[in-house]
This record gives structure tokens, C-alpha cells and sequence, in this order.
């Protein structure tokens, strides 16, 4: 199994990436399906705003992050 730090996202196949504080993005905390911040943000901003997986709708994170 992977490391959650190293995962890939499902939707574009970057690294999912880092919080502002450190910590690993998680855009989904029902299922953990790996998605960068990026396509958390196009998802929030034009899709349905929710995850792809479980279809749990997205909770607002904070905007500075780092990749």
C-alpha cells in the first residue's frame, strides 16, 4: 500500500500534495479517495461538488496549501 503523503490523484494523476500546515491533502474524509487540490478545486468550483467515490459533498479547506 501506498503512503497517503505519496498518493496519486485518480482524476489527473499528480501528486495529491500537502496542506498549508504539512499535512496530506485530503479532499474526502468519509473514503480518502486521493484527489490533488487542483481537481478539489475545479470539483468545488464546476462539477457537483462532491467526491467522485462516495459522492459525500465537500467540506471547504483552507486556501493556502503547499505542493
Amino acid at each position: 500500500m501506498t503512503a497517503l503523503s505519496a498518493q496519486v490523484c485518480k482524476i489527473c494523476a499528480e501528486n495529491v500534495g500537502k496542506t498549508y500546515n504539512g499535512e496530506p491533502f485530503i479532499a474526502c474524509h468519509v473514503c480518502a479517495f486521493p484527489v490533488c487540490r487542483l481537481c478539489y478545486e475545479y470539483e468545488r468550483k464546476e462539477g457537483d461538488r462532491s467526491c467522485p467515490q462516495c459522492k459525500t459533498r465537500y467540506k471547504r479547506h483552507k486556501v493556502n496549501s503547499t505542493e
